[in-house]
């Protein structure tokens, strides 16, 4: 609406430019659901996120979003031109982040990880109900009961992961 506005009044080109990182109305009905609840209060709320997505999303002239299904989510729900969205899988910098050799067999070294070990990496939050940890972590789980050359290594900032962990006896609580 802001944006809308300050086009209205100002008779400067304005561009606005979104970064969608997420489906904040379907998250927030996942919960609603996976919760049982699905009162009338939040079915609004639900109602009122839709909306405002739309508006931000209608209102932009470019659109990144970090994956390929957010952007088609976001095309098909809202009815907005393909041609406005720009997709970046992340925000890594090539310069940081890139296959190095020797890298990658210190930091094994250092994990004490050998190199017949399968190793799956998760970077990301998962204290949020919709980043389904409890299922990533039961999928891991049974992966290493029949795998034992599998290592699930977690980069997050959530700080009660051992807790979290316990549940899942065959997980490694490095």
């Amino acid at each position: 609406r802001e944006i809308g506005f300050l086009r209205r009044i100002t008779n400067k080109s304005i561009k606005f430019y979104f970064d969608g990182r997420a489906a904040a109305a379907e998250e927030k009905k996942y919960v609603a659901i996976k919760n049982k609840n699905f009162s009338l209060k939040k079915y609004v709320s639900i109602a009122n996120i839709y909306f405002l997505e739309y508006e931000t999303l209608i209102s932009a002239d470019r659109i990144f979003t970090v994956s390929k299904v957010l952007q088609e989510y976001f095309s098909k729900t809202f009815s907005i031109d393909i041609e406005k969205f720009v997709n970046y899988p992340c925000l890594s910098d090539s310069r940081k982040f890139y296959f190095d050799p020797q890298v990658r067999e210190q930091i094994r070294r250092e994990l004490e990880l050998s190199d017949d070990k399968i190793v799956f990496i998760y970077p990301g939050g998962i204290g949020s109900e919709w980043h389904v940890a409890k299922q990533m972590f039961r999928f891991f789980n049974e992966l290493v009961i029949q795998y034992k050359n599998v290592v699930l290594l977690l980069l997050t900032r959530y700080k009660d992961l051992p807790n979290l962990l316990n549940a899942y006896p065959n997980l490694n609580n490095k």
